[in-house]
């Protein structure tokens, strides 16, 4: 009985493991990039207690006021939205969020003249939504 209980034990070990080296990152990953993409889709920053929506954007003039008037803000042609998705990378252990596109960091921490309009950071909603992710894998594990 007792080895019974070992090779049991040692079958969790392994697979809390794999849930830590590759699974959480991966899990990380998929749910920030949706946190990310429901934000452009809400057009504000999901904090937790609800969304805190994008300032408005200045009216459009000249050429491009016909293309981008009712369009959601901060896309364009969609490049910003993308390059999370392109450019945000996991290794184990460890996720790396980044954005190469120019207005990435301004949008998203705000700058002088420029109101931020954050699609990344701390949210306790992103937090509860890699939570429960994680809690059903590893009761997956656990009832093996």
């Amino acid at each position: 009985m007792a080895k019974l209980y070992r090779n049991k034990l040692r079958q969790v070990r392994g697979d809390m493991e794999k849930l830590i080296q590759r699974d959480l990152p991966r899990i990380v990953k998929r749910e920030g990039l949706q946190f990310i993409s429901d934000n452009f889709s809400q057009q504000g920053f999901q904090s937790g207690s609800g969304v805190d929506k994008w300032k408005s954007r200045k009216p459009p003039k000249g050429r491009k006021a016909k293309r981008r008037q009712g369009r959601s803000l901060l896309v364009d042609r969609g490049h910003l939205r993308r390059n999370w998705e392109q450019e945000t990378t996991e290794q184990p252990g460890k996720v790396t969020f980044q954005n190469s596109h120019p207005a990435a960091e301004v949008h998203n921490e705000g700058g002088e003249n420029m109101p931020q309009r954050q699609m990344i950071g701390e949210s306790n909603k992103l937090d509860k939504m890699i939570e429960q992710k994680v809690d059903k894998v590893m009761n997956r594990i656990l009832k093996d």
